[in-house]
Formats: structure tokens, sequence, C-alpha cells
């Protein structure tokens, strides 16, 4: 059954089917794309809650004449930190070893160092990691310390491989 201005009712019906499928194709790309951002916020907040948090800890102790001298790594984070490397440098120099430490503070009389390498170490949240101790019977000023040690680079990760600190790229 044809009108007379040439559309019959299969084509009308036909046209309508057409227009519904293609609605469903617009509906079924964005539930995609809506699914796919909210994978991408849970795949963040997955990350947010294992976030490790490595810093340094210094404490300069004098008692009776005597200084101790304690440098620490800490995890402050949520999730464990895998610890890449962790290296003190003084004066542009990676202090590798006690005896090159030792030869910097010679004048001070070192006594009791111990020298932990946190490198290639997992730390829990909330732990606490002494990289050095040292106990000296004449005082270092601090200002002269900071000096000799400059400063300590750490390179971490998370669990998910999301490294953070001085790393190199």
């Amino acid at each position: 059954m044809t009108n007379q201005k040439g559309i019959s009712r299969s084509d009308l019906i036909a046209f309508m089917a057409l227009l519904m499928s293609l609605g469903a194709v617009i509906i079924a790309v964005k539930q995609t794309q809506i699914l796919k951002s909210q994978q991408e916020i849970m795949a963040s907040q997955q990350e947010g809650s294992v976030w490790p948090h490595v810093t340094t800890a210094t404490r300069l102790i004098t008692k009776n004449g005597r200084q101790e001298i304690h440098i620490a790594i800490e995890n402050k984070g949520v999730g464990p930190a895998k610890i890449k490397s962790c290296n003190i440098i003084s004066e542009g120099v990676v202090l590798s070893d006690y005896k090159t430490l030792l030869q910097k503070l010679v004048e001070y009389q070192p006594e009791n160092l111990s020298f932990g390498d946190a490198s290639n170490r997992v730390m829990a949240p909330q732990e606490s990691f002494d990289i050095l101790k040292l106990e000296l019977p004449v005082p270092i000023p601090h200002e002269v310390f900071a000096e000799l040690l400059g400063n300590i680079e750490i390179c971490y990760c998370s669990i998910y491989d999301q490294c953070y600190g001085d790393c190199e790229e």
C-alpha cells in the first residue's frame, strides 16, 4: 500500500527501527566511556590506598659532652615501600661505605659507627630503618654535620611500581 507521497508503512517502520538502533549504539558508546572513566578512578584509588611516603629523620643527641647521631628513613605512607636506592651524598659524592665517612669525621674521633644499606629493602607502613648511627666524644656543630652529609637521595616504589623520590628515569 503506497500512499500518494510515495512512503509506505514498511518504509516508515524500517526508518523507525534504524533510529532506534542508532540510539542504542549511542547509548552503548556512552556507557562504555562511563565505565572506562570509573575504572580509571578505581585504579587511582587502589594506588592511593597503598601509597608509600618515605622521608628522612635526623636526630642529634648530646649527653654528657658526647654526641649521638641517628639518621633513619621512615615510611610515613599507607602502603609498603620498595626501596630501590638510598644514598648519602657528601660534597657531591655518594658515601658508599663507612670508611669514607670515618675519614670525613676523623677530627671528631667517631666511635660506634653503624652504616645500614636500605637499598632493595621493603618497608612496611610506619616502619623506620637506621641508615647511620654514630657516637662522637667531641660534639660536631649541626652546620658542619649538615655540610658533611649534604643530603640523602631515596628512590622508592609502591607495589604497583609507581616510583617516587630521586629516581633516575
